[in-house]
Formats: structure tokens, sequence, C-alpha cells
């Protein structure tokens, strides 16, 4: 493999995180590495040479990570799901299930369940952070089921039935791209019905536009905009971190010696952002946001990434770590300097290779799929509930 060719697999795994309508494909992808035994390439270091072995040791030579300050246990507590295809969770522990595949939705709310029939082919219900189902909307985003994608529940729509969309278009006068990051507001039900297949759009507002490739991060509870802004080529290139709070929009410096943001989490003031390099120089790693300042959180012993997912509301962070054998991911909390790692704790689905955290509320609720042994597509989906123990 030909450092190009490093390159553009590099690239790969971050566009998964930039295009959120590719990450089907990409995923499919990382799933068959996961098969092969591969892990992601790095580039080459001049010591090292040419080499088509991912597996040689050699080719990683990542700088060691923080050492936690120690471990704590963790109840888990777990129940079968009562449908498959689990597409979203509210923060109250609401579900909504899709188990025919857009023939029928079923959402789960206080013990009440209710199915949904869509009456039109265009329109896939949402739910939202507070858990009330919407209908206004015509795209089907369903959260991967690869451990290297966003585990969001439709982090681009909103309580109010409105969602984050990025248009790409050229300006008049402009000799590339323009692209615009929009909060648009769509025509709720029952209306919208009768307007046929139709997305009808009420009203927009342009929260971020910019000559380069952008990308929506999050949006906190706290109405905090998150957004990446890319400079330099596809392949290559650095981001700006940009904060927006009531229209005023502020560039946030990155970690030192980091130049790519991968993941912004947040909830009420807790910021938690995952950072790396396009290059591969450096592996992705979390960082809690401390004043103007970011305090990079400790990783175990024997990896080298880590990936935030959510900040739950009693603080406690949720995400993964793992080695450059993709196989070797582990779900954990981080609870100041202290990390548990989900895995190791009792009650937790271990029948396959791996298990995955897909999607997560900001009270500890997760959907995990257990299964990622070669051959295996899945051994079992759980519901979990994760309190760490005082």
């Amino acid at each position: 493999m030909t450092n190009r060719d490093v390159r553009v697999f590099d690239h790969v795994l971050i566009t998964m995180f930039l295009a959120p309508r590719s990450r089907f494909w990409l995923a499919a992808l990382l799933i068959a590495m996961l098969f092969t035994g591969c892990k992601p390439p790095t580039e080459s270091n001049s010591e090292v040479g040419e080499t088509n072995d991912f597996n040689d040791p050699k080719l990683v030579n990542y700088p060691a990570g923080v050492s936690p300050g120690g471990t704590f246990a963790v109840k888990v507590e777990r129940q079968a799901m009562p449908y498959q295809r689990l597409v979203s969770i509210g923060d109250g522990g609401e579900l909504l299930f899709n188990p025919n595949y857009e023939k029928s939705f079923f959402s789960i709310s206080k013990g009440v369940t209710k199915e949904i029939q869509r009456t039109d082919s265009g329109l896939w219900p949402k739910m939202m952070p507070d858990g009330h189902i919407d209908m206004s909307h015509g795209s089907s985003v369903f959260s991967s089921t690869y451990p290297f994608d966003q585990d969001r529940s439709d982090p681009g729509y909103f309580n109010d039935g409105s969602s984050m969309v990025i248009d790409v278009a050229n300006m008049p006068g402009e000799k590339r791209a323009v692209y615009t990051l929009n909060r648009k507001w769509y025509r709720p039900e029952p209306e919208h019905t009768k307007m046929g297949d139709k997305v009808i759009e009420l009203r927009s507002e342009i929260i971020f536009r910019a000559p380069n490739r952008i990308a929506f991060l999050e949006k906190s509870d706290t109405g905090v905009i998150w957004v990446q802004d890319h400079h330099g080529t596809e392949h290559h290139g650095t981001d700006q971190l940009i904060r927006i709070e009531k229209g005023r929009q502020e560039r946030i410096s990155m970690p030192p010696g980091y130049e790519n943001v991968q993941r912004i989490a947040q909830t009420k003031d807790m910021v938690v952002g995952t950072f790396g390099i396009y290059a591969g120089a450096k592996p992705f790693r979390n960082f809690l946001r401390v004043g103007s300042d970011w305090k990079e959180l400790p990783i175990p012993t024997g990896y080298v990434m880590s990936f935030v997912q959510t900040v739950f509301y009693d603080g406690t962070i949720l995400g993964y770590v793992t080695s450059s054998d993709a196989k070797k991911m582990r779900n954990v909390l981080w609870k100041a300097d202290k990390v548990a790692i989900l895995d190791e704790q009792p009650g937790w689905p271990k029948q396959g290779n791996m298990s995955q955290s897909i999607l997560s509320n900001r009270n500890g609720l997760l959907s995990v799929r257990d299964g990622m042994a070669p051959g295996v597509a899945s051994l079992g989906d759980y519901l979990i509930k994760v309190t760490p123990k005082e």
C-alpha cells in the first residue's frame, strides 16, 4: 500500500463523521475490516518504510495517554428489547422502534405502546429529545451499528420540530461552493398530510456560512451550537471549531497539537470533544473543556484512542476506547479522573467478540448490540441502564 493509498483510507474514516448520508456505506466497509482482522492503517514512519501488514505494531507510534486515577463500579441493569431495530431513545426513556423496516413504527412511553403507520412514504417519524414524536421530516436517518460512527439519537432534530441542515450551493459571483448551516422548521402534523408527499418548509434561519466544508457537531440542551469549519484539501488540512450562542460566533482553540475536531458532546455546561490529526500523526483523544482550556481525559493502559458519545446529566461521560485494532473497542464511562470499562462489569453482554453502545440518552439508558464475532451479525440487542456506584 502506498502513502497515497493510506491517506485515502484515513480519509474514509474521517468522512464518516463529516458526511452523515455516507455513513451506511462506510460503516459496511469498516465492519468488513473488523471481520478480516485488519485495523485502520496509519502513515508509515520514516524508519519503517512501506508495508502491507496493517497489524505490524511498528506502524503505530502514538503517544501514551493520561493514566486513570482509578476505576469505579457500575450498576448494570439489563433487559431484552421488546422489538428489534430501535431507532431512537428519548431522555425520559421513551423508545421508538422500526421492526418492519419502514412499514410501521412502535413508540413506547411510560409503559404505553403505540403503533405509528406512515401514510406517506416520504415521512419518517422522529423522536425528539423530550420524547414526543414528530412526523414533519422527509428523510430517513438511523444511527449506524458501527462504533466509529456517531451514536446519537438523531442529533439534528429538536423539540420544536426544527432540524439542522447543511446546504451547498454556488453563490452568485463565487467560483466555488458555499456551505451553509441552516436551522429549518417544517409544517407539522396534521397539516402536512394534506399537502401530498412533499415536506413543506415553513421558515429557515442561517446559523453559519463558510466557503469551506462544514459539519454540524452538536446543539446542547442550553442552546449552544458547535460547528466544524474545515480548511484545506478534502483529504488533509485543518479545522476550526466554532461555538455559536444566541447568534454570536466564537472560534474556540483546540488542544495544543491537534488540528481536527471529530465530535463535541455537551450537556448543561459540560463540554467534551474528540480531537485528532487528519494525517494520523496523533490518535483521536477525548478532552474535557475546563474554562478556556482542554484537559485530556485518561485512557486505560493498552488503548490508544478514545471517542465521546454522550454526557449524562449527572456529569458522567459515555464513550469508548480502542487500540489500533478496531476489534478491541471497549465501552467506557469517565467520572472525574477515573475510568470504568463497561465490558468488564457484571451483567454486561459478553457473548460476542465485541459489544457496542449504539444509542444512548442523557440519563444513562443505552441500546447495546452484542455480537461482533466473525461470521455473526448479532447475538442480541439489549436495553441497559448504567449507573456509577458511589
